[in-house]
């Protein structure tokens, strides 16, 4: 199915906004009427962010404040989760912050004691603060028992591998998986991207236990023709299974292919005219955009059960929508590219 760029945007039921002015920054919806994302009040203060939970009633900060200022503080960005745990990742931020280093933290707020763990980071897995940025965008992802990301691993001295980690939810030691990117938590393990094609590509999808993490299972293999092409994403929720695909060289074509069954049965096949999609999915929809691309920065919503797709707008350079991991609520930002985002949640239809 090719998609182009919608005329009439989708309504949303019980909608309502916040941000506008860089105070609050929207991640993903948890329900009708929280969402998972970063607060300041003083957003001319880019080290006084703090994760927190922003909802129709006001705003609740996760953890302890942030530091206000010097080394050690630690921006929150995006995460994953639902009404039981979030998992998030941030970035430190300071003046000696080089570009395309990627000095991260894993955290994880668990509402039913409501404490904030750091499970891991860049520096207490390699042991020093210059970790080098991967190619393609991985939000951390968990189950019940483990929260996944992936980074760059120090392998001897000086040479770096893409890896994908697990980190058990109520601490304890990290885990390696090995090579690959791009982890989508499922129930009792984990899909990931692996067999690395290019920087970014991957020519594997596979799957791993969370009892046998270094026993992988390949689920999808690429064959490719003439053009070199690459796994660029995985994405899993339930029954569902969503992977995207691009060349190896530049393109402005992603494909992106949905299956139900574990890859048992296909679905359907989306064509985006984007270099890069930013995805979410739940039981129920498959929503995505084109991330920080100026062209074709339109955003939308698949239903997985009778394949209605629907148009939710245009946010350039921050085409980024997201839907809750239960029920029919979605994030969609808007934005004409210069103002801060403005985010709208609601149902959709």
């Amino acid at each position: 199915m090719k998609v182009k760029e919608g005329e009439a945007k989708a309504s949303l039921a019980d909608e309502w906004t916040f941000g506008g002015d860089y105070r609050e920054i929207g991640s993903f919806p948890i329900d009708g009427s929280t969402v998972f994302g970063s607060f300041t009040d003083d957003p001319d203060n880019l080290l006084s962010y703090t994760p927190a939970l922003i909802g129709t009633s006001g705003t609740k900060r996760l953890g302890s404040a942030s530091a206000v200022s010097g080394d050690g503080y630690f921006e929150p960005q995006d995460g994953t989760g639902n009404s039981k745990q979030v998992v998030w990742r941030s970035a430190c931020v300071n003046d000696s912050n080089a570009f395309g280093v990627d000095d991260w933290q894993i955290s994880r707020w668990s509402a039913k004691d409501n404490e904030v763990r750091v499970l891991a980071s860049a520096e207490g897995i390699n042991g020093r603060k210059d970790t080098p940025g991967i190619v393609g965008e991985v939000v951390p992802t968990a189950n019940d028992d483990y929260a996944f990301f992936a980074s760059n691993v120090l392998s001897g001295d000086s040479s770096w591998e893409c890896d994908v980690i697990a980190m058990p939810v109520n601490g304890g030691e990290v885990q390696g998986l090995g090579e690959g990117s791009f982890p989508a938590a499922v129930s009792g393990g984990v899909l990931f991207a692996t067999s690395r094609v290019s920087d970014g590509h991957y020519a594997k999808v596979c799957s791993a236990r969370n009892g046998s993490l270094t026993a992988a299972k390949t689920r999808l293999t690429v064959k490719s023709g003439s053009d070199q092409w690459g796994v660029t994403g995985v994405w899993a929720s339930g029954n569902y299974r969503a992977v995207s695909f691009l060349p190896a060289s530049a393109s402005s074509q992603t494909y992106v292919g949905l299956w139900s069954g574990d890859f048992d049965k296909p679905v359907v096949w989306l064509a985006i005219p984007s270099g890069s999609v930013v995805a979410s999915m739940n039981d129920r929809w498959f929503v995505w955009g084109s991330g920080s691309q100026g062209e074709n920065a339109g955003m939308y919503a698949y239903r997985w059960s009778d394949g209605k797709t629907l148009y939710l707008g245009t946010a350039k350079g921050y085409s980024r929508p997201s839907i809750s991991q239960d029920g029919d609520v979605v994030m969609v930002p808007e934005t004409d590219g210069n103002k801060a985002a403005r985010y709208h949640v609601g149902k959709l239809d």
